[in-house]
């Protein structure tokens, strides 16, 4: 299971894109450890990553779920719930810029 998370920028900005394997572990506030091509961290852990995604110029971001521990559907829950809010109303981005699921 895959989900690709866009977060668009502005028409003349070179998009840049990238792939995570995520295992989401339950723990929120677990930190972020690194694996070859991913990371197992806490929903806290995966929101700071995207921020830093983001900065570094990422548009398009992949999570790749395969290694996941956790049920598919509890984790795209809590992903769905306290992920992606970080990354549409809060911020008041543009909305060219609004993270989308595909």
């Amino acid at each position: 299971m895959a989900i690709e998370i866009c977060l668009r920028g502005l028409p003349h900005e070179r998009h840049h894109q990238s792939h995570l394997h995520l295992d989401l572990d339950e723990d929120p506030p677990m930190p972020l450890q690194r694996f070859r091509f991913g990371c197992r961290t806490g929903r806290d852990g995966l929101i700071a990553e995207l921020h830093a995604m983001r900065a570094a110029g990422v548009r398009h971001i992949g999570l790749q779920l395969r290694q996941n521990r956790r049920p598919l559907t509890e984790t795209l829950q809590e992903i769905a719930a306290y992920v992606l809010p970080h990354f549409t109303q809060k911020e008041r981005v543009h909305p060219s810029e609004r993270l989308c699921s595909a």
